[in-house]
């Protein structure tokens, strides 16, 4: 060491390899000229051996400096990369990385190059489309097929397709509901180049519609071309078959009570009972849902012919004589069970389709190829028919057409009217109102036959929401808690209370047939849970 004022130091390193040395002098070992000690340095360091040039390398649209460096072996160097407004910029080389503005390299081991690239924002323009032919085509669907080929510089929010049954012109930079055509299906989200498909449903059979792709971003939105397409024709349907079961609470049959496509006689009033029932398609296929239909009755005129002669249909409800019939369990417009005694068509493929308690039905369940006949089960009951009378019953589509046409009409005929008197027993009768208070009435058991009166037929008559054994003006003196009469021809004006012996809650044999019937026919309407609901609210009525 040699001293220069006192206040710098001189020293000589020579390094024995190339490399990093560091180099820390402590206080106290150097003196000055006037014996001045000198005191402790920072660390310095010093490398030894081999120097790498690191270069820059750019474009156009930003700046990196500085544009060289040389730096020792081991050791790494920073740059300041900047680039110009309306660009972005990416940064590579010397095995570096970027945060903010500065890069900073790897170790340097070689010589290298950072590079900075620098790019020009692009300003949004339109994006283009392309519309594709429509496929899976069939009575009321297609699928409608567009492409968005170039974005606009933007990642597109909208994509759709619009249609009609009439041909536009090229809409331009409009909306969807701004231009000629009237129906769209839209997809809202963020969109790039690429083919994508829109399902188009509703249509109307053997119509020829007419359709353009659109997308959409900030600049607003393009239009490819137009594209038609016919939807498929309505196949020829006719009913083709039928069978007549019993009843059961499933969504099986009971018994068939006739053979095919033959009329049955029902030997009990108010009886229940399953109409199973074939569509023919021909022509072309019935897609699901394809075909609503619904079902009618009518007195018959002369014979259940296939061109209705004489007969005057009425669509069948809950509240019609001919009604649906509710089961138990709530499983209406569901996959049918299949028994081994259904209706056939020649020998034709059966798809079985839907349980069915009201009336719109559908093919719900599958596609009815042409040459197979779909079938439905419907459940319905004899509510309040004349005795001994016969019906035809037919199938028509949902807008009230006839179907293409009918090879056989489903019929059935009532029961004689039977006495519904009992015979010995007696009935029982608890008075909720007043709990703990019965009676029981024994009976012969005679009772004579009649015609159905306003108080057992399971109609409204004057209108104030109670039917027959729920209306007080079908009880004796006017009240719930009077005796029942069933053959009371009035919901006004009620029956006088009996005579003699017992004056409420009486029972007996004759009267407790009559209820029964009651009984049946309000739970064929209603359904056990409304049966049960209402007469808590009034009876409770058990035989024994």
């Amino acid at each position: 060491f040699f001293a220069g004022n006192g206040n710098f130091y001189t020293f000589v390193v020579t390094a024995t390899t190339n490399g990093v040395v560091n180099i820390n002098i402590p206080a106290g070992v150097a003196i000055d000229y006037q014996g001045n000690l000198n005191t402790a340095s920072n660390q310095l360091s010093r490398t030894f051996g081999n120097e790498y040039p690191v270069y820059t390398s750019s474009n156009s649209g930003g700046t990196i400096s500085p544009v060289s460096a040389s730096v020792g072996q081991g050791l790494t160097t920073s740059f300041t990369v900047v680039p110009y407004s309306g660009y972005t910029m990416t940064v590579s080389g010397c095995g570096g990385s970027l945060v903010g503005n500065t890069y900073t390299t790897g170790a340097i081991v070689a010589i290298c190059t950072v590079t900075a690239t620098f790019t020009q924002i692009a300003t949004a323009v339109l994006p283009t489309v392309t519309t594709g032919a429509a496929t899976s085509i069939n009575m009321n669907f297609a699928t409608g097929n567009g492409n968005i080929t170039n974005i606009g510089n933007q990642v597109n929010s909208k994509r759709g397709i619009v249609y009609d049954t009439s041909s536009h012109a090229l809409p331009g930079n409009v909306a969807p509901a701004s231009s000629s055509y009237p129906n769209k299906v839209e997809e809202i989200g963020s969109f790039n180049t690429g083919a994508f498909t829109e399902n188009i449903t509703g249509l109307t059979s053997n119509t020829t519609y007419y359709m353009r792709a659109y997308s959409y971003n900030s600049v607003g939105y393009s239009y490819g071309g137009e594209v038609s397409f016919t939807t498929n024709i309505y196949p020829t349907v006719t009913l083709s078959g039928y069978r007549i079961f019993s009843n059961i609470n499933t969504l099986n049959v009971g018994t068939a009570l006739e053979a095919q496509n033959t009329a049955h006689v029902f030997s009990n009033s108010g009886d229940s009972f399953r109409l199973r029932f074939l569509l023919h398609i021909a022509n072309s296929n019935l897609s699901v849902n394809g075909g609503v239909f619904k079902i009618q009755y009518s007195l018959r005129s002369g014979t259940c012919d296939t061109s209705f002669t004489g007969e005057s249909y009425t669509d069948i409800t809950s509240d019609t004589p001919v009604a649906f019939y509710r089961n138990f369990f709530s499983n209406d417009q569901v996959l049918l069970t299949t028994n081994a005694n259904d209706p056939t068509h020649n020998s034709d493929t059966v798809v079985p389709q839907t349980y069915v308690e009201k009336n719109n039905f559908s093919n719900a369940i599958a596609t009815v190829p042409m040459g197979q006949d779909a079938e439905w089960d419907v459940s319905l009951f004899d509510k309040s028919v004349m005795d001994s009378t016969s019906y035809c019953v037919r199938i028509i589509k949902s807008d009230g057409s006839l179907l293409s046409g009918y090879t056989v009409i489903p019929e059935f005929t009532t029961a004689t009217y039977k006495s519904r008197g009992g015979g010995g027993g007696s009935m029982y009768i608890e008075n909720i109102a007043t709990p703990g208070g019965t009676t029981t009435g024994g009976g012969s058991g005679s009772g004579s036959g009649s015609y159905l009166t306003k108080c057992s037929d399971g109609i409204d008559n004057d209108g104030d929401n109670k039917i027959d054994a729920l209306d007080p003006e079908c009880h004796a003196g006017g009240t719930l808690q009077g005796a029942y009469v069933p053959s009371n021809d009035s919901e006004t004006v009620a029956p006088a209370l009996p005579t003699g012996g017992c004056t409420q809650n009486c029972g007996g044999g004759g009267g407790g047939g009559d209820l029964g019937y009651w009984i049946r026919t309000v739970y064929g309407i209603f359904g056990s849970q409304f049966l049960r609901n209402s007469m808590m609210g009034s009876v409770i009525v058990s035989f024994r």
